[in-house]
């Protein structure tokens, strides 16, 4: 795990911790309270445990300072699907959305499932922690990046496969 505000020369994110960043991003817009940040930053987030605002501003600090931010096209169409979450009107996604993309230069790279099929070391993994995670993990260790992840099995197979990992309650 990485040091906090340690500089991080690129990050691979997961759909849960994208759908944060694109709600932080919509917050900005909405120039809410710190308190009003936390609520619904935790509400996006979904899972039971909280986590205090500064982890998000720990991450929309990595986000931002990153040389590379990248995701892949599976993850894009799982955050696009799970918009609902973000409980925002549709232009301030869809504003936070492309601002992602263009201002902060989020990357979409194509993570062929044939191709990780084919790949000896990921068919497992594609049953295991499916599609998704797997050609994340495949994206992070080929780019040489750092995941950014809270999801259990991805994190272990993060941590099988030697990729450096941050997770939300340590940045």
């Amino acid at each position: 795990m990485k040091a906090a505000r340690e500089p991080v020369p690129g990050l691979a994110i997961d759909t849960n911790l994208l759908l944060v960043v694109l709600g932080h991003r919509c917050l900005q817009y909405e120039q809410a309270t710190t308190l009003k940040r936390e609520q619904v930053l935790n509400r996006i987030r979904g899972r039971s445990d909280f986590v205090p605002v500064e982890r998000f501003e720990a991450l929309w600090h990595y986000f931002r300072t990153a040389r590379r931010r990248v995701v892949t096209q599976h993850v894009v169409a799982e955050a696009y699907g799970s918009r609902r979450r973000l409980e925002f009107p549709k232009e301030v996604i869809w504003r936070s959305a492309i601002d992602v993309l263009t201002e902060f230069a989020l990357e979409e790279l194509a993570c062929s499932i044939r191709d990780l099929r084919g790949a000896k070391a990921y068919e497992r993994l594609l049953f295991e922690i499916g599609p998704t995670d797997a050609g994340l993990l495949h994206l992070a260790e080929r780019e040489k990046l750092t995941l950014v992840t809270e999801d259990g099995p991805l994190l272990q197979w993060a941590g099988t496969r030697a990729v450096p990992v941050l997770h939300l309650r340590q940045i």
